[in-house]
This record gives structure tokens, C-alpha cells and sequence, in this order.
């Protein structure tokens, strides 16, 4: 429902709030709730932050030390229909459109870069397998960090005195303190209400132990045309599509399909295919298969090296591997489950 409520075109979405009404007597007389949402894209449009909440839900004894994390295994496969972005035309002295003239539609392409920073914080948490990276920010080491980074900090040094934020030493202090800092932000970004004092004050070790627990049992793939290889028989202009280690031509036109998947039948001037064929000659490989010479082309996704498999590139060998393990965990779950019903 939030989704159709976009900023600046639709008005929030209004919920009724039960969450206050459990039939207590002192919650009969509270005047009624209200959720207004709206589309959360703005701050997380792969869905990851959801997933972190309900993974931080099921967690049992949070209020302890060793928080147990009841599940055999997390398994998130991420399909991410992300576009890059490629900025304005760099050949042409003024990129505006049309309607650029009548309402300058840049302030897109400065949102857009904020929020792929949001996005790739959450991919890199992902792929790191540290979601929770939080820790405790104490008052006293603000209070340091704000005296070295102010050069107001001093030591008497024999007889003179000498700025401890020249100190290299200081300065790794300083640095370490910001990081943080960092990790005390996000914690109150995640949480909300009382659980931020409850669980914002805790140290590092808290959420180190956390993380491993969970790195341990997760298990992420991420799907997206970013990981589609290189490949040798790109044609136009050699010095932008290809390079020594081959053509980026199928991703780059993969990267301008758009998200409404209008596809255009005629054929890209740099790969021979339509955005049909494109999709059918690159996405098997995203599964670690071979893909279908058939859909190609003139392109040839082999590497350097003509007797390895079309799939024997590096990025895709990781994906296959991914892929091997999500039918590993899953071929011997399936089977711990049937002995346990025997």
C-alpha cells in the first residue's frame, strides 16, 4: 500500500494503529492512532532494512549478553532491478530536455547519487555479512574527539606546549572515535523509542558477537545486470566499449533497459541484439548456466582462455558457487526434516 503513495504526487496512506489497543483498561480511554506512510524508497528501495528488522524480532534474550537467533540458516536472494546511472551526455554542451527548460529535472540525478549511497552501505552489509554494525558512543568520548578535532587540546611537552591533534597518535585516537561515532548514528537510525537507549548503550563486543552468530547462518546472493562479464565482439566506438579485457557493450544496454521493461525491438548498435536478446544471452549466466549462443549473436562471452566454459569468469564463477551453496543448504535441510518425521 506505502508503495503507491509516492512523495510529492500521492498523499500518505492512512492506517488505523491498533497496536495501543490490547484491551488494558488504561489504554481504553487513549484517543485513537493513526499510521500515515508513504513509499520508503527514499531511504531503503532493496527491502534489506526490512529484512534486518525481522531478523533483529526473532531474535531471542536480546536483553542478554548471547542472544540466540532461532533459525538453521537465512537465505536471502536479493533481485535488484537497479539502473546506474550514467550522468549527462559528456558530448554534449547543454543536456537538457525538453521539459528541462520548463522545471530543471537535475534535482533527480542529485537524489539518485544520495541514495546509492544508501544503497551501497546496504549491499556492503550484506556482502560483508555485518548487519548490525552498532556500538555505544559515550559522552565523554564525544567531548575527546570534539577537543582534537577543535585543536584545542594541548600537552606540555618540556617546556613548550604542543598540539595533541598533531600528535599522530591523537590523530589515530580521533579517527577511531568518529568510527564510533558512525556506528552509535546508525544504531539510533535503526532503532526507535525506549530500544534506543537500551540498545544503543551497548558495547561493541555485544553486536560482534551478534554478527557472527548471524554471518555464520546467512547466505546472500544479489542479482543484478552489474554482474553480467565482459565480453569480446562489441562494435562502434572500441575506445569507450571495449578495452583489453573485453567489451562492456551487453551491460551497459542491459543497465539502460528501463524498470518498466518497455523493450525496444530494434537492435543496439554496439551488441547486434535486441533488449530481448540481451536479456535471454546474459541472465542464465547470472544462475551460473551456460547461457544460449542462440540469443548472442556475434558476441562471445567466453574468456582468454578457449577451452574454459562460458560461465568460467570470475564474477560468474562466484554466483555459481552461491548458487551450489543455496542447493546445498537446501537439499540438507529438506533431508534433516524427513529424518526427523520418520
Amino acid at each position: 500500500m506505502a508503495t503507491a503513495t509516492f512523495p510529492g504526487v500521492f498523499n500518505f496512506m492512512t492506517l488505523r494503529d491498533h497496536s495501543f489497543e490490547g484491551g488494558f483498561e488504561e489504554y481504553e480511554t487513549e484517543r485513537a492512532r493513526y499510521l500515515h506512510v508513504f513509499d520508503g524508497g527514499n531511504a531503503d528501495n532493496l527491502g534489506l532494512t526490512s529484512l534486518k528488522r525481522v531478523i533483529w524480532k526473532a531474535l531471542k534474550n536480546r536483553d542478554q549478553e548471547e542472544p540466540i537467533l532461532p533459525y538453521r540458516h537465512i537465505i536471502i536472494i536479493q533481485v535488484d532491478a537497479f539502473v546506474q546511472s550514467f550522468g549527462a551526455d559528456p558530448y554534449k554542451p547543454d543536456p537538457r530536455g525538453f521539459f528541462d527548460y520548463i522545471f530543471d529535472l537535475n534535482f533527480a540525478s542529485s537524489m539518485d547519487s544520495l541514495l546509492e549511497v544508501n544503497r551501497d552501505r546496504l549491499l556492503t552489509e550484506m556482502q560483508n555479512k555485518v548487519l548490525f554494525p552498532f556500538g555505544r558512543y559515550s559522552k565523554r568520548e564525544k567531548n575527546t574527539a570534539d577537543l582534537i578535532y577543535k585543536n584545542r587540546m594541548t600537552v606540555q611537552e618540556g617546556g613548550n606546549q604542543k598540539k595533541l591533534s598533531d600528535d599522530p597518535e591523537a590523530i589515530r585516537d580521533a579517527g577511531y572515535l568518529k568510527q564510533k561515532k558512525r556506528k552509535n548514528e546508525m544504531c539510533i537510525k535503526f532503532f526507535y523509542g525506549d530500544d534506543v537507549q537500551k540498545y544503543c548503550s551497548k558495547g561493541t563486543e555485544y553486536w560482534d558477537k551478534l554478527n557472527k552468530k548471524i554471518s555464520d547462518k546467512l547466505t546472500f546472493v544479489q542479482l543484478n545486470f552489474d554482474k553480467v562479464p565482459n565480453v569480446k565482439g562489441c562494435v562502434g566506438n572500441v575506445e569507450i566499449y571495449q578495452s583489453d579485457m573485453g567489451g562492456d557493450c551487453l551491460k551497459r544496454q542491459l543497465n539502460r533497459i528501463s524498470t518498466n521493461f518497455m523493450f525496444k525491438t530494434e537492435l543496439d548498435r554496439h551488441t547486434g541484439l535486441s533488449d530481448g536478446d540481451a536479456i535471454a544471452c546474459a541472465v542464465p549466466l547470472l544462475f551460473g548456466e551456460s547461457t544460449n549462443k542462440k540469443y548472442c549473436g556475434e558476441l562471445n562471452l567466453k574468456s582468454d582462455e578457449e577451452s574454459a566454459e562460458e560461465w568460467e569468469i570470475e564474477s560468474i564463477k562466484e554466483l555459481a558457487a552461491d548458487w551450489e551453496n543455496v542447493r546445498a543448504i537446501l537439499k540438507n535441510d529438506l533431508a534433516e526434516d524427513a529424518n526427523k518425521s520418520k
